[in-house]
């Protein structure tokens, strides 16, 4: 389950939860007998008091207002929540994208070695092959490709299949040579 998600149930369950406090206290103040309890009776002295319409909608305010701050509490408790777990997200997501960069440096490495590996063999191969037949191999290929080989090789042998191929030719591989 993504972080997402987990954020959106956690919201959600958390307004939920707070609707439902606020409907029973709504109903425990208003209609106390729909929950089963008794009347409120509000004791003034040795007689009960009669609140006059204006004091029971001041009561009622007050009691709301408590209850308004309660939930705009609850409200900002959970944006704080929010926030935190959208920063360890973009964290994750941080750490995730690192580990991938790793992963694939790593992997580019081993290419790497396996291609030197590929690279060095076909040079000692070249070594052993006639030095006219290399030069004609090499002259027909890719520069940087010739230049990779042929640096490989033992320097006596890259230089008799670099004094038989054509004098520009091997100018440039030779170029490219000192360049790596």
């Amino acid at each position: 389950m993504s972080v997402k998600t987990m954020l959106m149930i956690l919201a959600g369950t958390t307004v939920t939860g707070s609707l439902i406090t606020l409907v029973a206290l709504f109903l425990w103040y208003n209609h106390p007998q729909a929950l089963g309890l008794p009347a409120p009776v509000v004791p003034v002295a040795d007689s009960v008091k009669v609140l006059s319409p204006a004091d029971s909608l001041r009561l009622k305010s007050d009691s709301l207002q408590k209850v308004l701050t309660h939930i705009q509490d609850s409200l900002h408790q959970i944006s704080g929540q929010l926030t935190s777990l959208e920063a360890e997200h973009t964290q994750t997501l941080a750490n995730v994208q690192a580990d991938k960069n790793v992963r694939e440096r790593r992997e580019a490495a081993a290419q790497d070695t396996s291609r030197l590996k590929n690279l060095r063999f076909t040079a000692d191969m070249y070594e052993k092959a006639q030095a006219s037949e290399v030069a004609k191999i090499l002259a027909g290929s890719d520069e940087k490709y010739s230049a990779r080989v042929l640096k490989l090789m033992k320097p006596k042998s890259a230089a008799k299949i670099i004094e038989l191929m054509p004098t520009r030719k091997a100018v440039d591989i030779a170029r490219l040579m000192e360049a790596n």
